[in-house]
């Protein structure tokens, strides 16, 4: 039915594609971007030469466990409140230096000391 021809072509045309789908299954999750796990999931190439995914997915149940973004969002909320934590250190250190150096040139004027 094919020749050797046409089965080098097709195998040419879709190896990068399965590559790349194979790529991508071995690096998932596991669970959806909502936080549903994943039971079940498999890829298709259609006629056109698109690829396709379909997944079987369980709901966690609740509202108790947070999706995966919302967790991805806290982990970002939690580094901004704590770079501007270290940002508002970091400003209040600068200022005591600051004051600490104006003292220290006060005092030495006051002493008559070559500044």
């Amino acid at each position: 039915m094919f020749g050797l021809i046409t089965i080098t072509k097709i195998k040419s045309k879709y190896e990068a594609l399965i590559y790349d789908i194979n790529e991508l299954a071995k690096n998932d999750s596991g669970y959806t971007p909502t936080g549903d796990k994943i039971i079940a999931s498999g890829y298709t190439i259609n006629a056109d030469g698109t690829a396709g995914m379909w997944t079987i997915s369980q709901s966690t149940g609740g509202k108790e466990e947070k999706s995966y973004i919302q967790r991805l969002l806290d982990e970002l909320n939690e580094k901004a409140k704590l770079r501007k934590e270290e940002q508002k250190r970091l400003e209040n250190l600068s200022e005591k230096t600051n004051i600490d150096e104006l003292t220290t040139k006060s005092l030495k004027r006051t002493l008559d000391i070559n500044v």
